[in-house]
Order: C-alpha cells, then sequence, then structure tokens
C-alpha cells in the first residue's frame, strides 16, 4: 500500500487501520491464547504507528505494522513472564517463536496472494462465489446452499472443487 504524500496523518492512519486491522486481529488470533486480548493488542499497533510524525517515510507499511506486532507480542510474553501470569502470554513464549517479517517474507506473501487471486479467477463462476461466501463472508454450508439455491452437498464439493484448485496452483 502506498501512502500519499498529500494526505493528512488522520485520513492516513483511518486508511491504514480500514486496510490492516483484519490481518493485524488475525495475526495476533494465531498466537495468542488469551482471544479477548487481540483488539487491545491491534488497538496498540495503530497508536504506536499514531505517534510516529512522518508515516510516509516509512517504506514498507505492512512489514512495518507486522513487525510493530511482533513487538509487542515479544514484549507481553516477557512482561508476563516476569509476573508469572499463564493466561494471556503467547501459545509459545520465546523469542524464537514469534517470526519477524522481513520485507522479503512480505514480497513472498504477497506473490502467494496474488497467485491465490489468479486461481480464484480461473474457477468456474459458481464455485468462486461458494468459495467466497464461505472463505470471506463466513457462511456456513448451509447458508450457502439456501442463498444460491443449491444442496449443501452440492456447496462441498464446490468447496472440495475450489481447494484442490488453490492448492495446485498456489504450491
Amino acid at each position: 500500500m502506498s501512502l500519499p504524500h498529500e494526505a493528512s496523518h488522520s485520513d492516513l492512519l483511518q486508511a491504514l487501520s480500514q486496510r490492516y486491522r483484519a490481518p493485524l486481529r488475525g495475526f495476533f488470533e494465531k498466537r495468542l491464547r488469551a482471544k479477548a486480548d487481540v483488539e487491545d493488542l491491534v488497538q496498540e499497533v495503530f497508536v504506536r504507528l499514531a505517534q510516529r510524525r512522518d508515516l510516509t517515510s516509512i517504506e514498507q507499511i505492512e512489514g512495518y505494522l507486522f513487525q510493530v506486532a511482533a513487538n509487542l507480542l515479544r514484549d507481553r510474553g516477557r512482561r508476563e513472564a516476569v509476573r508469572g501470569v499463564g493466561s494471556g502470554t503467547p501459545a509459545e513464549a520465546t523469542e524464537e517463536s514469534i517470526e519477524v517479517i522481513t520485507p522479503e517474507r512480505v514480497l513472498q506473501g504477497t506473490e502467494v496472494l496474488d497467485r491465490v487471486i489468479d486461481a480464484l479467477h480461473q474457477l468456474p463462476e459458481r464455485t468462486r462465489t461458494v468459495f467466497v461466501l464461505q472463505r470471506f463472508e463466513d457462511l456456513s454450508y448451509l447458508q450457502i446452499a439456501r442463498r444460491l439455491g443449491l444442496s449443501v452437498s452440492s456447496v462441498e464439493k464446490h468447496m472440495m472443487k475450489a481447494m484442490a484448485h488453490i492448492k495446485r496452483r498456489v504450491t
């Protein structure tokens, strides 16, 4: 995501929040046992970002955001280890368990995402619709079946077809 130089600081923060709030939430959910703390950590990432004066000077904003997130987890793990708190610690509260988000990893992730998007566009429309409704809209197979006038069995077959196709194209 490129940051326009003419936008105000608050406009940039708002745009970044809209774009990265959900991915950051997923990042923390995968790494924390205490799911109730996820939103607080996401908010803390944006608080730290807001404290920077010039957001446009950050070359790789995505990498920067996820590095801040990883640092927050590391700091939290250290604090809770000192206090002896166990319920909200990261799943593996070791320094080695938190993967560093490097520019190379961001590029690799972007390339994989591009392949997934290409694979989605190659699917028949109905199969793609079923996949998107289930994976991105988080609808159940029954809800998808009702919405599209299909049987649950047909929805399952479309999902298997989509996942197999995407796996072939991405790996």
